[in-house]
């Protein structure tokens, strides 16, 4: 199983970390995903190599971006 965090700018609220949980779960492969606005941390876990450009651009389209 693989595991990354991302550190996520732009969100402030629950309906933040249900959207953007959402849309990421949606990635063949993720069998759990964590989000919380209030650290501005998503974490995924998933059976196959998680791939970051494509979780970068899950999180502009969803409104946000990623945080170095």
């Amino acid at each position: 199983m693989y595991h990354a965090s991302f550190y996520v700018k732009g969100m402030h609220c629950r309906s933040c970390e249900v959207l953007l949980g959402g849309e990421l779960s949606k990635v063949r492969g993720v069998k759990k995903v964590n989000v919380n606005a209030k650290s501005g941390r998503a974490e995924i876990w998933s059976e196959l190599e998680i791939d970051r450009y494509k979780v970068a651009n899950i999180v502009r389209n969803a409104g946000y971006s990623l945080s170095s």
